[in-house]
C-alpha cells in the first residue's frame, strides 16, 4: 500500500515538474513590449499616488484628532478647578 502512495507521489511530482518546466519557457520567451512597460509603471505610479494620498489622509487625521483630545482635556481639566469648589464645597 505504502509502495502504491509512493509511486503516485512520484508521478504527480513529475507532473508538477513538467507543469513548472513549461511554465518557466513560457515566460523566459515572453519579453514585454514598450506598451505593456507602459502599461505597468502606469499602474504602478497610480497606486503609489493612492497609497500616498492615503498616508497623508491618514497623519493629517491623527494631528486633528491628537488636537481636538488635546482641547478637550485642557477643557476638562479647567472645568474640574473651575467648579471643585462649587461641586465639592469646602467644609
Amino acid at each position: 500500500m505504502t509502495e502504491q502512495i509512493r509511486s503516485e507521489i512520484e508521478r504527480c511530482r513529475c507532473e508538477v515538474d513538467e507543469a513548472i518546466a513549461e511554465l518557466h519557457t513560457k515566460f523566459d520567451t515572453h519579453v514585454l513590449t514598450d506598451a505593456e512597460i507602459e502599461k505597468v509603471a502606469d499602474k504602478a505610479a497610480t497606486k503609489a499616488i493612492e497609497k500616498l494620498t492615503t498616508m497623508a489622509y491618514l497623519e493629517i487625521g491623527k494631528g486633528v484628532v491628537a488636537k481636538v483630545f488635546k482641547i478637550v482635556g485642557i477643557i476638562a481639566a479647567f472645568g474640574v478647578f473651575y467648579f471643585h469648589d462649587k461641586i465639592w464645597p469646602a467644609k
